[in-house]
C-alpha cells in the first residue's frame, strides 16, 4: 500500500493547473510606436555609454530618425551606415544586439 500511495505524489493543483506564459517573455517580442518608451532606463543609460560615446544628444536625434523611418530596412540600413560604422559599433556585442532587438520591435520586424 506504502509504494502504491508513494507514486501518487502530483497534487490535485499540478493536475488541474494549466502551464501560464511569464509576462516578461511575452512582452518582449510585442510592436512599440516609439522606441523611446520601449527602452528602460537601465537600457537607456548603456546604450548612451555604450553605443554613443556618452553622446545623449546624438542619442535622442537617432532614435527620433530610427521612429521616422517607415520600414525596418531603411532603419536597419542607416543604422548600418550612420551608427555602426561610424561609432565602431561591436556587431557581436550583446547590447548591439539588444539595440537591433528593440528596433526590430519598433517595425514589427521578426518578432516572435
Amino acid at each position: 500500500i506504502n509504494e502504491a500511495l508513494a507514486e501518487q505524489n502530483t497534487s490535485i493543483n499540478d493536475r488541474l493547473s494549466v502551464p501560464k506564459s511569464e509576462l516578461g517573455g511575452t512582452l518582449i517580442g510585442d510592436p512599440v510606436q516609439d522606441l523611446r518608451k520601449a527602452i528602460g532606463i537601465n537600457d537607456r543609460f548603456t546604450f548612451i555609454s555604450e553605443l554613443f560615446r556618452g553622446d545623449e544628444a546624438m542619442y535622442e536625434r537617432s532614435l527620433k530618425t530610427i521612429n521616422n523611418f517607415g520600414v525596418h530596412s531603411e532603419a536597419e540600413y542607416w543604422i548600418t551606415r550612420e551608427l555602426e560604422t561610424k561609432l565602431g559599433w561591436d556587431g557581436g556585442s550583446e547590447t548591439v544586439t539588444h539595440f537591433y532587438q528593440l528596433v526590430k520591435r519598433r517595425f514589427g520586424a521578426g518578432v516572435r
